[in-house]
C-alpha cells in the first residue's frame, strides 16, 4: 500500500511541475496498469 501511495504522489507532483497541461486521470489511467503489473510479475514471497 505504501508504495502505491508514492506512485499516486510521484503522478500527482509530476502533473503540478508540468503545470497541469495535460489530463492527469487520462494519464493516470495509461500507466497504473504498468505499475501494478510489475507487482504481479513477482515471484510469491518476494518484496
Amino acid at each position: 500500500m505504501k508504495a502505491y501511495a508514492l506512485w499516486e504522489r510521484a503522478l500527482l507532483y509530476d502533473w503540478c511541475l508540468c503545470g497541469g497541461e495535460y489530463s492527469l486521470t487520462a494519464y493516470t489511467d495509461s500507466v497504473t496498469p504498468m505499475f501494478l503489473e510489475s507487482y504481479r510479475a513477482r515471484e510469491p514471497g518476494s518484496r
